[in-house]
């Protein structure tokens, strides 16, 4: 019994050290540990119009609250039902009051992934300009021998 009980006290000194991210920003999207099946939830940047942030007043004790805002032009395979997170018509707003790093930053990195993403993706969809050059040459007589400068004094 004591041999558990030091396990599981073990365990729970780990996990309070070793904190697992709240939210990753990659190049492939958001992921977001807000659902309620499956923990985390990755929303790709395809199906990302902006993101943004703000501060709410909290309405259990007065305080302010920071929130990642992400407006989805189509949510595809992103629950409706949320846990920690709440849907506004197209605007996702995940809860950030948890977070180690300022709201603000995880934004700024968010859009500079978003851009990042956007650009790309215009690259891999544009076609390369088709150029065709065309060059003409005089060639002059085939049978009159070339001349230089000096022959022409």
């Amino acid at each position: 019994m004591i041999a558990a009980g030091t396990l599981m006290f073990g365990i729970g000194v780990t996990e309070l050290v070793r904190r697992a991210p709240l939210l990753e920003v990659n190049e492939d999207g958001v992921t977001a540990p807000i659902g309620t099946t499956t923990r985390d939830v990755m929303i790709p940047w395809s199906q990302v119009d902006s993101v943004s942030s703000t501060v709410v007043r909290d309405p259990f004790d007065g305080g302010s609250r920071e929130q990642l805002l992400l407006e989805l032009n189509d949510a595809g395979d992103v629950p409706r039902d949320v846990v920690g997170a709440t849907w506004e018509g197209r605007m996702l707003s995940i809860d950030a009051h948890d977070w180690t790093k300022p709201v603000t930053e995880v934004m700024l990195a968010a859009r500079g992934a978003l851009d990042y993403n956007r650009r790309v993706e215009a690259i891999r969809q544009m076609e390369p300009p088709s150029l065709t050059w065309e060059v003409k040459v005089p060639l002059g007589d085939p049978e009159q021998e070339p001349t230089t400068g000096e022959e022409t004094e």
